[in-house]
């Protein structure tokens, strides 16, 4: 579960879907436009850092995750804490 920016506005929640959906190891389980939760599927760490690029690009990096313990990218793209 990622905690993006709060809230969404429609025009970005579709395009959170529109870019997520053809990754082949991602699924979109939730996306909550009022409080800015995305909650996905993946299958491995690339997966998940390839969903941080893809929404860095959008202009919406992930803020925080409640899973897994993880810092994320940095907007630079750099990993402060890799895994924990």
């Amino acid at each position: 579960m990622a905690q993006l920016k709060s809230p969404l506005s429609t025009t970005e929640g579709n395009l959170i879907r529109d870019i997520l959906r053809p990754l082949f190891d991602i699924q979109i389980l939730d996306l909550d436009l009022r409080s800015g939760l995305l909650l996905i599927t993946y299958n491995g760490n690339m997966d998940l850092m390839m969903v941080e690029e893809k929404l860095m690009q959008l202009g919406l990096p992930i803020q925080s995750y409640a899973f897994p313990n993880r810092t994320p990218l940095h907007p630079g793209g750099t990993d402060t804490g890799g895994l924990a």
